[in-house]
C-alpha cells in the first residue's frame, strides 16, 4: 500500500510558499511592455489577435502572470483576461486598480494545470481608463490570505490596442 503523506505535505508546502516567493521576486515591468500577438493560423476566426503583457519572476524568469485584452469583433466589447499562478485563495477574487483607484473586482473562472484565470468584459469607459492610465495593479491573495500585489505598466497599451483593432 502506497503512502501519500509525504507527497501531500510537500505539495501543501509548495502551494503555500510559491505565492510568497512570487511576491518577493515579482519584477516591476519596464514601460511599454504590451505586445500585439496575432497567431498565423486563424481558420474561420475574424480576429484572433490580443494585446498582452507578461510578468516574469526576477530570478527564474518563470511566468508569474499575464494580462491580455482581446476584441471579439465589431459591436462586441473587448475582454481582459488574467492568467494567474496556482496557490491563491480563490474566494477572495482579484482586485484591479488603475493609478491607485479601484477599477474592477474579478472572480476566478477556472484553474488548470497552467494556472488560474479571471476575466471581464470591458465597456468603453473601462477601456478608456486602461488607455489613459499609467499603471494597472493586480491584487490577489495567497492561501494564507496575504496580498500579492503585481503592478503592470499601461504605457504602450493604447498604441498596441489601436494596432490590434486596425488589424
Amino acid at each position: 500500500m502506497r503512502s501519500w503523506g509525504v507527497p501531500l505535505v510537500v505539495a501543501a508546502v509548495l502551494c503555500l510558499a510559491a505565492p510568497q516567493a512570487a511576491r518577493a521576486q515579482a519584477a516591476k515591468p519596464p514601460a511599454g511592455r504590451w505586445s500585439l500577438i496575432c497567431p498565423s493560423f486563424t481558420q474561420g476566426v475574424a480576429n484572433t489577435c490580443r494585446v498582452t503583457q507578461r510578468v516574469l519572476l526576477k530570478k527564474t524568469k518563470a511566468l508569474l502572470m499575464s494580462a491580455s485584452v482581446r476584441a471579439f469583433g465589431r459591436g462586441k466589447p473587448p475582454a481582459l483576461v488574467l492568467h494567474l499562478p496556482h496557490g491563491l485563495y480563490l474566494p477572495a477574487g482579484v482586485a484591479l486598480a488603475i493609478d491607485g483607484t479601484a477599477f474592477k473586482k474579478l472572480q476566478y473562472q477556472t484553474c488548470t494545470r497552467r494556472g488560474c484565470f479571471a476575466s471581464t468584459k470591458l465597456d468603453a469607459a473601462a477601456l478608456a481608463r486602461l488607455k489613459t492610465g499609467n499603471t494597472l495593479r493586480v491584487v490577489m491573495k495567497n492561501l494564507r490570505r496575504k496580498d500579492i500585489k503585481v503592478t503592470l505598466s499601461l504605457v504602450g497599451f493604447s498604441g498596441a490596442y489601436g494596432k490590434m483593432i486596425a488589424n
